[in-house]
């Protein structure tokens, strides 16, 4: 097989990612600079280790090797593994900032795939620098490897290993790719290895990354010493706020004397902390015990840096980062803009290895700085312009709670997940969650989120026993797809609750195809959300009311909800308030009818809503409240108790056991009172709404989260013949004559769906009318002919289409009137075969640079724009999402036959639908594609017009292990 090289892609870039202890590397291919490295590398080999790796002793085959490596080969591919100067815990070296990235690189791995004779097989070989192994330097190689050989058209690879050679074995079958092994008489094992990227492998390289992320952040939520950089030594000003919030937060009682000065060392004019008390055990207070008995050695460590002081509010003071008597696991910075770089190097070199910075308006420069630094030495970063982190441990070892924030409040301990980017909407949701009685587990504001994301805390929180919710506010998403992944993931455990922020949308931006101009934002968050089972709320407030429902409530069946209150009208309104949540009001049988008019009287209005009446008392509201929740006829019950003589809101249930399994919401009907619980004899918590709509949407929301939850998990289907390679090289050679991209001609359209098994309706692309001609007499029946030019959009609109044209005659008219009707612009006509009469759909893609491809689907044909009904799906597309585009209820209506007229074949739009989402996430230049209409018959489905735009971009796998 001969293989074509594909355009260049941005995969074998330096990047940096995380290995399984959490600490960071750099991966990046090899080059001339790393001959040295590379000798270094295998000179330290033992013997053994060489053996393996060589297949010989003595050091000839590893300075061959670094050799080769280090020398450029378009048949090869080689990547190192670069250690950062603080994955082992010591300080840093004395590089200086400006120093070349390659000065003092001590290379921790290597691997290397040559191509097999021109084919799209690859043998691959790997090593791990002795002392380096156990932490899956190998397996991380692999995986970057792999992803480089995908993008230059390489499929499987090959590997020989010893038999002995456990460690290589267990590399390649813990990769999570399809592979098999086969012996020779010599103790060689031979390797085969599939690199197709399946559900199964996205699934291990999923698990890899969880845990590797939530190792990485221990140093941030589980912090043994922390240290604030620009604490005052006066009270007021940020750092000093947060030294003062982690002295209050109890971190500092275990702290120790001061690093840099005498029991009695001066503390200036710093004013005691508030917090300080006889019994804390701060430094001030440890200077009249000098001659105590010793204590145990301290658990935590507290410090604040100020040149100017040796102590603040009793907290020990180093003049210097420098000066830090020991590593600091999670360093604060609250410094100026401009001498932040300058601290984050220091903090590296001193074995700092997480970092917190508050400073707001910090230029993108200088963020991409601390962003470069970080990654330098191995550090995760918060922020900038950040409120800064509070955690809440479980008690355990090196696990202590702590405030490192400057909110005017502490956050309540609890165990909701928080994540905003906003300092200000992270006050307003731990406020609101504290009125309640509820908390955090931990609480990051992200800020400028130069380093650690929302996907990262997802992995954190996936693994804490202590979180049982999780709450975001983000504004961006720097990888959505892995961020889908992520949070479906979690969401299978726990609830995760998000502010969909920037819905609203100007206008609809100018685009060719139909699908594209009904993209927005918003459209695609909601895809993402919806398919990784977020519950997506509109407001702070939906957030908080939500997350109170969660906590204390079970999960609702289905969606059948009950009304039950005293006053007819608020029970009408809240009904009215139910639909619109998408909640179906439940018509009671008979027998329920029956027994809850024995309970209110005859009086009562028992449908549902039921309206009890003024007159009931609270023993009869809350029997009949219990009665509708034990019918088994409705899945969530609302109350609405409107004070009176005879009943008000506490009477009616707090007294009395919770009335069932069902969830209950109750509604505040008097005015002035905001979200609160209502605790049960019991010491069961019902929330209680100030309106029926803040409560009809937080059942909404539990019900479609539950639905989520009950539905099976879909899997992206296999495709048969698919010719990747051959659809790559129609899009390069279009590019390379196009290099700002622009609308493939009709006849390559067709032939890049016809790469991934998409059946069109015959055409040919003619430049003058004798080759019309000749064209039209390949088919026979009637043909269509259709101008072209590239910049034309919707040919109907320009009377571009002339349909029906049978023999050589109508051919030639119709040729010459498009030529007059348009002139020097027809760039040439499309004569195409007439598909059979079946449901006209529109199929298309629209390829956003960031969340990648949406599918979208509807009714198709000239008018689909005025229909509408369209719905979308994020790829990779599962079984599940396809279902769910074709469930669109215009569409299925026409595909299982409407008012007489045939129906279509359903799993054939369904397969059309898998393979052009597979063609989006293949060929990532694919900016937009649309096949309108696609013909749906009984026999199947062809594409009848279709329009593919492309664009240069760079290929990137959304899943790769890679920090941002």
């Amino acid at each position: 097989m001969t293989v074509t090289p594909l355009r260049p892609t941005n995969r074998g870039t330096s990047v940096h990612a995380l290995l399984a202890d959490g600490t960071t590397v750099l991966i990046r291919p090899a080059g001339p600079r790393d001959l040295d490295a590379l000798r270094t590398l295998f000179a330290g080999l033992s013997p053994e280790s060489a053996r393996m790796r060589f297949f010989a002793s003595g050091s000839g085959p590893g300075q061959a090797a670094a050799q080769r490596l280090s020398r450029p080969d378009p048949d090869r591919i080689a990547l190192l593994a670069i250690a950062c100067r603080g994955m082992d815990d010591e300080a840093g070296g004395s590089e200086a900032a400006g120093e070349s990235e390659a000065a003092g690189e001590e290379i921790i791995g290597e691997a290397e795939a040559w191509r097999l004779n021109n084919s799209d097989t690859a043998e691959v070989g790997f090593t791990v620098a002795e002392g380096r192994r156990g932490r899956g330097v190998g397996t991380l190689l692999l995986e970057h490897l792999a992803d480089a050989a995908r993008a230059q058209g390489i499929r499987r690879f090959v590997a020989e290993t010893l038999s002995d050679n456990v460690a290589m074995k267990r590399v390649i079958a813990s990769a999570g790719l399809k592979h098999a092994t086969g012996y020779e008489h010599s103790g060689t094992v031979f390797h085969d290895i599939d690199l197709d990227e399946d559900d199964a492998y996205l699934d291990v390289l999923a698990d890899r990354e969880f845990r590797a992320s939530a190792a990485s952040l221990e140093p941030l939520f589980r912090p043994r010493s922390i240290a604030v950089i620009g604490a005052g030594r006066q009270i007021g000003g940020v750092g000093r706020a947060i030294l003062d919030h982690l002295i209050e937060s109890g971190f500092d009682s275990n702290t120790e004397s001061s690093p840099s000065a005498s029991p009695t060392a001066n503390t200036g004019s710093d004013s005691p902390s508030p917090s300080s008390s006889p019994n804390t055990s701060t430094k001030a207070n440890q200077d009249s015990h000098s001659k105590a008995e010793p204590t145990p050695a301290p658990t935590h460590h507290l410090y604040a840096v100020n040149p100017a002081a040796d102590a603040i509010a009793g907290v020990p003071c180093a003049r210097s980062i420098a000066a830090l008597p020991r590593p600091v696991d999670l360093a604060v910075l609250a410094l100026p803009a401009d001498a932040l770089v300058g601290a984050a190097i220091a903090c590296g070199r001193h074995g700092v290895r997480a970092l917190v910075v508050v400073t707001s308006a910090v230029p993108a420069a200088t963020s991409a700085a601390l962003k470069a630094v970080s990654r330098r030495y191995g550090m995760r970063l918060v922020g900038p312009n950040c409120l800064g982190v509070a955690a809440f441990g479980d008690g355990g070892a090196f696990d202590a709670a702590f405030d490192a924030t400057f909110a005017a409040h502490a956050p309540r301990a609890g165990a909701v997940g928080i994540a905003v980017q906003s300092g200000g909407v992270g006050i307003a949701v731990l406020e609101r969650l504290a009125a309640l009685g509820m908390g955090a587990s931990s609480f990051v504001s992200l800020g400028d989120k130069a380093d650690v994301s929302g996907n990262d805390l997802l992995a954190w929180w996936a693994a804490d026993a202590g979180t049982r919710m999780v709450l975001l506010h983000l504004e961006s998403f720097g990888n959505p797809r892995k961020f889908a992944r992520y949070a479906r993931r979690v969401a299978r455990t726990k609830p995760v609750l998000i502010v969909e922020a920037g819905r609203s949308e100007a206008g609809s931006r100018a685009a060719a195809s139909h699908t594209a101009a009904a993209v927005t934002p918003a459209v695609t968050r909601r895809a993402l959300f919806r398919q990784a089972g977020v519950i997506a709320t509109r407001s702070t407030g939906e957030l908080v009311e939500t997350a109170a429902l969660l906590d204390a409530q079970p999960l609702p069946a289905g969606r059948r909800v009950a009304v039950v209150s005293n006053a007819g009208g608020v029970g009408v309104l809240a009904a009215d308030a139910c639909v619109e949540a998408g909640l179906t009001v439940a018509e009671f049988g008979d027998g329920l009818r029956q027994r809850l008019q024995a309970l209110l009287g005859p009086g009562a209005a028992v449908a549902n809503p039921v309206d009890a009446g003024a007159g009931a008392g609270a023993d009869a509201l809350r029997e009949a409240v219990a009665a509708v929740c034990a019918s088994g006829e409705v899945d969530a019950v609302l109350v609405l108790p409107v004070p009176t003589a005879l009943a008000d809101l506490r009477s009616t249930l707090a007294d009395g056991p919770l009335p069932g399994p069902v969830p209950l919401a109750l509604v505040r009907v008097d005015q002035g009172i905001g979200l609160d619980f209502l605790t049960t004899g019991a010491g069961e918590r019902i929330p209680v709404y100030a309106g029926a709509p803040g409560a009809a949407r937080a059942l909404g929301h539990a019900a479609d989260y539950a639905e989520w939850l009950r539905g099976p998990r879909g899997r992206t289907p296999r495709l048969p013949g698919i010719r990747s390679d051959d659809a790559a090289r129609i899009v390069s050679r279009y590019l390379d004559a196009h290099p700002d991209g622009g609308w493939l001609p009709p006849d390559r359209a067709a032939d890049l769906l016809a790469c991934y098994g998409i059946a069109c309706a015959r055409l040919v692309l003619a430049r003058n009318e004798h080759t019309a001609v000749a064209a039209a007499g390949v088919w026979d029946g009637p043909v269509v002919l259709k101008a072209y030019w590239p910049e034309l959009v919707h040919k109907s609109d320009v009377d571009g289409v002339l349909l029906g044209l049978s023999g050589e005659a109508d051919v030639r008219a119709g040729w010459r009137l498009l030529t007059r009707r348009f002139g020097d612009r027809l760039a040439g006509v499309v004569v195409q075969e007439t598909a059979n009469k079946g449901v006209e759909l529109l199929v298309g893609v629209d390829s956003d640079p960031v969340f990648g491809p949406l599918v979208g689907f509807g009714v198709g044909g000239t008018d689909t724009e005025l229909i509408g009904g369209h719905r979308f799906a994020l790829t990779p597309l599962t079984d599940l999402d396809a279902d769910r585009l074709l469930a669109e209820p215009r569409a299925a209506r026409l595909l299982a036959g409407y008012r007489g007229r045939p129906g279509a074949d359903a799993g054939a739009v369904r397969e059309v639908l898998a393979r052009l989402a597979r063609l989006a996430a293949e060929q990532p230049c694919v900016a937009e594609a649309e096949i309108n209409p696609l013909i749906a018959t009984p026999e199947g489905a062809v594409a009848a017009d279709f329009r593919i735009r492309v664009e240069p971009r760079a290929a990137h796998d959304p899943y790769l292990r890679r920090l941002r």
